[in-house]
């Protein structure tokens, strides 16, 4: 092979390679190769962990979710790949999912054009995990503050941290001014 050639080939590689297009042919032959595979193979042979997960509700909504990931991002040569191996498990639709995850009417419809059900999960996890922090954030400086409160004011408060009877407020201020 002469170089011009060498370098024509490479060129042509690599522009193929960037536009996506050898991706999915390399996708393509694979997804054939397993179809092949698939109906060349006896039906006896099967995945019994896969098989197990998928008789529950939880595994077969995780399937669910997968497939709308594959379906929003056009990922449809590996896609070919798994569908003949769910062959006969009845996924349910986006809005057995949307109700299954108790997503509210707004999040499911949003989730159609915006992004698939799988990453709105992951969001909505996200924001509830920031959420619980703060929240624990929140007693811990609550704690905290009760605990300097109950030992700053131990002489003026009663046990359970109302002013005691026996001082005024103008007495407290007074005596706060006056540690200063």
């Amino acid at each position: 092979m002469s170089e011009q050639q060498k370098l024509l080939q490479d060129i042509v590689l690599n522009n193929l390679k960037e536009s996506g297009v050898l991706g999915k042919l390399k996708a393509e032959l694979r997804a054939n190769v397993v179809n092949i595979i698939n109906q060349k193979e006896n039906n006896n042979t099967s995945n019994l962990k896969a098989d197990k997960l998928f008789q529950s509700t939880e595994g077969v909504m995780a399937l669910a979710l997968i497939k709308d990931f594959l379906n929003f991002f056009e990922l449809s040569y590996t896609l070919s790949v798994l569908e003949p191996q769910i062959e006969g498990i009845n996924l349910p639709d986006n809005n057995s999912v949307n109700n299954f995850l108790n997503f509210d009417k707004k999040e499911g419809s949003e989730h159609n054009a915006n992004e698939p059900l799988l990453i709105k999960l992951l969001k909505r996890k996200s924001s509830l995990t920031a959420k619980y922090e703060l929240s624990e954030l929140n007693d811990d400086v609550s704690s905290i503050s009760k605990i300097k409160m109950s030992k700053h004011n131990s002489e003026y408060c009663t046990s359970d941290g109302t002013i005691s009877p026996s001082y005024s407020l103008n007495e407290l201020d007074y005596k706060e001014d006056a540690e200063k």
